[in-house]
């Protein structure tokens, strides 16, 4: 009887040292984007949205969206194949998004730090002298403009300043010259 006692918390303590544990605090859900985004919708002036724009696209920067993990290591081309098409089947996660930052001169350019970190100096340029106008898309809008990235909803910012096209432009080439 003390054998099996020892075994049970044996096997209970290693299986619970061993699984994986999710963490859901530090997700960015739809809820929180949509608080978010009225929140931001009832700031007062340009100077408040924009300092409220930097501080969202550095926290999102910090966030990757949860992924289920795949390890074909060991596995044959049939093995991998099937693994892929069950992987696929799984429902993905849908929960967790982004609000899309959007600053528009002559052209269109996405703000995510993230994909994109040679943005940051062009983040912290984001003043209100710099910046014309600042809108918010939601739902169907959104993505009919920005597709599926835009599902959490989009910020546009807009500029004529030719400091942020400047500023754009040697960004830009800098990470053409890189790659």
């Amino acid at each position: 009887m003390i054998i099996k006692f020892f075994s049970f918390l044996f096997l209970f303590i290693s299986l619970s040292s061993f699984s994986q544990s999710e963490k859901t605090a530090g997700y960015l859900s739809r809820e929180d984007n949509e608080t978010w985004l009225a929140n931001f919708e009832k700031l007062a002036s340009k100077d408040l949205k924009l300092e409220a724009i930097k501080q969202k696209t550095l926290s999102d920067s910090e966030y990757v969206e949860p992924r289920p993990g795949m390890c074909l290591t060991g596995l044959n081309n049939k093995q991998r194949a099937a693994l892929r098409t069950s992987n696929n089947t799984k429902p993905k996660p849908t929960a967790a998004c982004k609000i899309l930052f959007v600053l528009h001169t002559e052209n269109t350019y996405p703000i995510d730090l993230q994909k994109s970190p040679q943005y940051i100096p062009l983040v912290k340029m984001l003043k209100a002298e710099n910046i014309t106008s600042v809108h918010v898309l939601k739902g169907i809008s959104a993505s009919a403009l920005y597709g599926s990235r835009a599902s959490c909803g989009v910020v546009i910012m807009t500029s004529e300043d030719d400091r942020i096209t400047e500023a754009l432009q040697k960004l830009n080439n800098q990470k053409t010259t890189k790659s």
